[in-house]
């Protein structure tokens, strides 16, 4: 019983950061695909404007 809830406290934390981490590391990829493609319609803009 007791290793039991000792497991719970030691995994419950990790589980929770581990969530976490995966969660942000897929709004940094949404994050990064949003900010290429604004990069690429500026570049875009910015040749069609110079010819």
């Amino acid at each position: 019983m007791d290793t039991a809830a000792f497991l719970l406290m030691f995994i419950g934390p990790l589980t929770g950061s581990l969530v976490i981490a995966a969660g942000a590391d897929k709004i940094n990829a949404r994050y990064r695909q949003r900010r290429a493609e604004r990069a690429a319609r500026i570049v875009a803009e910015s040749d069609a404007h110079t010819v």
